[in-house]
């Protein structure tokens, strides 16, 4: 099955169906009997829409600009296609497309991959180049190419960032896209507004919209404009660090981040080179994991990554009841 798009616009909502063009699915954001597969080339598309990481039937996904053809009469190269894609950035949120079995973002303006994009095990085939990619940096180490730790504000992360965490947890065997969050289960939503209540902050009002969709009244998407920080807001993360186990620790604003160059990814037979791949952590030293692996490394991940812990004493207690949200 193939659904192909007629131009869109380069606002956040997802572009429409051609009126010519058959589709074998229900609707395009219905859920189809065999699968979705949604071809959008062309489309000059910078964005990606929240909505997208709702299609739970989707398989294959192509993002691509058409490449550039040479031209021999000129020796120049051209598009054949108008409106070509142009995104910069691929958000975490691709890992939760769990029935994902093919992407193809080629062409476009990606300077590196999220990290989740490699727990995407019903992945099999992967199409990333060319992008314009951090290029790896130089190195006489064996083994994986890490770039240097950058930490994000203090050890601690804010009382906001805290109350968040805490806010938006789900129950253990429930997994982070399955049942309600504690906010859905103590606030009746959408969170009221008006004179007797507090008033929300804009940042607060559009993360929240972002992690819980429905939970406070929209007033308009923002753009990249109006909040330089929308892309550090792209829903709820499971920090990488396999020091944290079974209980999987989740952060809204990421407290590190690193940068690594893959050769390959679990179940993708070939990524056709090196790709730049995002890495966050949840607190300092949650990130230490992927550095050459020793003995030295490995007990300096457990003593600092567990250093500060959202459950330890240093920020409890932390209460919450059903009155008003008051947090800024």
């Amino acid at each position: 099955m193939r659904t192909r798009t007629a131009p869109a616009s380069t606002s956040a909502g997802l572009p429409r169906v051609g009126q010519n063009e058959k589709s074998h699915s229900s609707s395009f954001l219905g859920v189809p009997k065999d699968g979705l597969d949604v071809y959008l080339s062309g489309n000059r598309i910078r964005e990606l829409p929240q909505e997208l990481w709702k299609l739970q039937n989707l398989r294959v996904l192509s993002l691509r600009a058409c490449p550039l053809l040479r031209n021999l009469s000129s020796n120049r190269y051209i598009c054949l296609e108008t409106g070509n894609n142009e995104i910069s950035y691929l958000p975490p949120e691709i890992s939760l497309l769990k029935n994902l079995v093919a992407l193809n973002i080629a062409h476009n303006k990606l300077k590196f991959v999220p990290a989740e994009l490699m727990q995407m095990r019903k992945l099999t085939s992967l199409n990333l180049f060319p992008n314009p990619f951090i290029p790896e940096p130089p190195s006489t180490r064996p083994g994986r190419i890490v770039s240097e730790t950058k930490r994000i504000g203090s050890r601690v992360p804010a009382l906001a960032e805290i109350a968040l965490r805490i806010l938006l947890t789900r129950p253990l065997a429930s997994g982070i896209d399955a049942a309600k969050t504690k906010l859905e289960q103590m606030y009746e939503l959408p969170l009221p507004t008006g004179n007797m209540w507090r008033p929300i902050s804009a940042h607060l009002r559009r993360t929240l919209a972002v992690c819980v969709p429905g939970s406070i009244v929209d007033d308009g998407p923002p753009s990249l404009e109006e909040d330089p920080e929308l892309h550090g807001v792209t829903g709820i993360s499971i920090c990488p660090n396999p020091s944290h186990g079974s209980v999987k620790s989740i952060f809204i604003h990421h407290s590190e981040e690193r940068y690594t160059w893959e050769k390959k990814f679990p179940d993708i037979e070939s990524l056709g080179g090196r790709v730049t791949v995002h890495w966050r952590g949840c607190q300092h030293g949650c990130l230490k994991f992927l550095d050459p692996e020793d003995e030295t490394s490995s007990r300096e991940v457990e003593s600092e990554a567990m250093d500060i812990d959202i459950n330890d004493q240093v920020v409890q207690p932390v209460f919450f009841e059903a009155g008003p949200l008051g947090f800024d």
